[in-house]
């Protein structure tokens, strides 16, 4: 798991390397509340559902996922 800060990469195509840095920052989301479910979890709500997660996950990787976890939650739906 990529933690915020200062990263960079080398991409290297037969003999040309192409290299870049960027800054990693984490993300704070506005609408989170702390909730119980046997542990205790982020409430992230999006439209339609609600999205749990530990704290062992960044809030930027909620968010890179959401789109695959609404997808998800439709495809399951379709087929209960």
């Amino acid at each position: 798991m990529d933690v915020a800060g200062d990263w960079s990469v080398d991409i290297e195509i037969s003999d040309q390397v192409a290299s870049a840095a960027y800054p990693l920052k984490d993300i704070e989301l506005n609408d989170v509340i702390t909730v119980s479910q046997g542990t205790i979890m982020a409430e992230h709500p999006v439209p339609g559902f609600i999205i749990y997660y530990s704290n062992l996950v960044p809030s930027s990787l909620v968010v890179d996922l959401q789109e695959h976890l609404i997808n998800t939650r439709l495809l399951l739906g379709e087929l209960l």
